[in-house]
């Protein structure tokens, strides 16, 4: 440490103060004072690390963190401050080794055992998560942060008592804290008191420091009303956030802001995962009905199926231009493909049809001459029953053991859709239930999805969760049953909220869960398919 210890102490008891109260220059500039006489003092770097994090520098906050760690191996406030950078990143291992060196530090400290258990939360081990959490409060039984997220956990399990006791107490604690409204929000939406979830969200922007998070959930609810223009300003801030995956890109190129693109070149790019990605595409034809060239980044596993079904727009892969900066020179706009919806999903009543995607029919046909003959003619029922890397893949699925009673029905032949870590859990159902399911080996499910179109296309019925299954089989214009989880901060803004058919895809039809009432959904959506097979023999 620096000789001017006591001056240290009060540098960084300022900088702690300016921090909290949201000052965060004047804290960097008290950390900066610290540092330029102690250039390793742990607490003064885990402060710059803190303030980074909280700027969204999220590459120079790991930087920051790990060089004081490498400096002061068992400083347990650095490994945690890690953990949560990690965390940001969806890193999930990496920073679960470092909360459990703080824990190892410093066992006695609430916080690193609240962190834990959100990440073991956000990784859906509920089990680990509710006992770090009750570790946590344990330690210290006024620890708002850690009984608002044990209410959260709870809401998760539908436990919706436990939640409201540990809400109570710690909105007595601390009334104003965001994650206690927070919360709070996402309870009143998980009872589906929508109005009453927007308020609370919408009193979460007045104490959250950062803002784009509290507006996004306020925007996720007038979407899921399906009043997408109201919440889509709010909805707009989503990559501003922390946490997002996606970042801007071709900043270089003019950003379209709704101008004429008559004889102009446009760029979309993707920002979200693969089945909004598909979504996107529905609207798409509004832009090349017009006399403008359009590109389309893309992930490359959809480039041969939106190639084949959009021969007029060029797709590139998402790594192409980053690779060729001096083809973005071509452009004279770029825009999210996101965009789109805000400018025309209006129209998507009156333009929708069953399908806009396609694939090549003697590729189909192949396919299912196959399954017919692999099944003795039985119905082909497709099954997807996981979204593996989803950020709310937790509560998308239902427990695998549940499908159990659909499976028990012997007189069709399920198709493994599954793709995936989990692409083996159907198998193993199957294997359990002496069902007849058919695992195609040649459709290669994790890289060119344009088989898996031609796989779904093949059948008679897919039934799946809200993944990329869903949107890749709506889009296609199969028939489909997509299994929507409770209301939540799971749900999925284009699914609505209480709908039953899709204002996106024409032949999906949504079948809702509901909280706590899984094993018999599952009842439920056997006996349906019991009903749909009599009835289609």
């Amino acid at each position: 440490m620096g000789t001017n210890r006591v001056d240290d102490l009060d540098l960084l008891k300022l900088a702690a103060e300016k921090f909290r109260s949201g000052e965060i220059v004047e804290s960097k500039s008290y950390c900066d004072k610290i540092i330029a006489q102690d250039p390793k003092n742990p607490d003064a770097l885990n402060f710059l690390a803190l303030i980074a994090r909280h700027l969204k520098k999220i590459a120079k906050a790991e930087e920051i963190s790990k060089f004081g760690i490498f400096h002061n191996n068992n400083h347990g406030q650095l490994r945690n401050t890690l953990g949560m950078i990690l965390m940001d990143q969806r890193r999930f291992d990496e920073a679960k080794e470092n909360f459990d060196v703080a824990i190892s530090i410093k066992p006695t400290q609430p916080e690193y055992h609240s962190n834990l258990a959100r990440l073991c939360h956000l990784v859906g081990e509920s089990d680990l998560s509710l006992y770090s959490y009750n570790r946590a409060i344990y330690l210290q039984d006024n620890f708002v942060q850690a009984l608002a997220g044990r209410a959260e956990l709870y809401i998760e399990k539908s436990n919706f008592i436990l939640a409201e006791k540990d809400l109570s107490k710690a909105e007595n604690l601390a009334p104003n804290d965001y994650r206690v409204v927070t919360v709070k929000a996402v309870l009143a939406l998980a009872k589906g008191r929508l109005e009453n979830s927007f308020m609370l969200f919408n009193l979460a922007t007045k104490f959250s420091s950062d803002v784009a998070d509290a507006r996004v959930n306020r925007g996720l609810i007038r979407m899921l009303q399906g009043r997408i223009e109201e919440g889509w300003a709010d909805y707009s801030m989503r990559r501003k956030r922390r946490w997002f995956r996606a970042t801007e890109r071709h900043r270089d190129i003019p950003q379209w802001n709704g101008e004429s693109l008559y004889k102009k070149k446009i760029l979309f790019w993707n920002e979200q995962g693969l089945g909004e990605g598909i979504l996107c595409m529905s609207l798409i034809k509004n832009i090349i009905q017009h006399s403008v060239e359009v590109t389309v980044e893309c992930d490359k596993r959809l480039a041969k199926l939106f190639t084949f079904s959009f021969p007029s727009v060029k797709f590139l892969s998402e790594d192409f231009l980053s690779d060729h900066p001096e083809n973005c020179t071509n452009y004279d706009f770029q825009a999210p493909i996101f965009d789109l919806i805000k400018r025309f999903y209006f129209k998507l009543n009156s333009q929708n049809t069953n399908s806009y995607l396609y694939v090549d029919q003697d590729y189909i046909s192949s396919i299912r001459e196959k399954y017919i003959k692999a099944s003795s003619g039985l119905p082909l029922i497709g099954i997807s029953w996981a979204s593996p890397k989803a950020e709310t893949s937790r509560v998308k699925k239902v427990p695998i053991s549940f499908w159990h009673d659909l499976f028990g029905i012997k007189d069709v032949a399920f198709v493994n859709l599954q793709y995936g870590k989990n692409r083996n859990d159907l198998e193993n159902m199957a294997y359990k239930s002496g069902s007849l399911l058919i695992d195609d080996q040649e459709i290669d499910k994790d890289g060119d999805l344009y088989s898996l179109a031609g796989q779904i296309l093949s059948l008679d019925l897919v039934i799946t969760i809200s993944n990329t299954t869903a949107h890749l089989s709506g889009a296609l214009g199969q028939k489909t049953w997509v299994i929507v989880p409770p209301l939540g901060l799971g749900s999925m803004w284009y699914w609505g909220y209480k709908e039953k058919n899709s204002f996106w895809y024409r032949n999906l039809e949504i079948r809702r869960r509901t909280p706590g009432d899984d094993k018999e959904f599952m009842k439920k959506l056997a006996y349906d398919l019991r009903e749909w097979v009599d009835k289609n023999r």
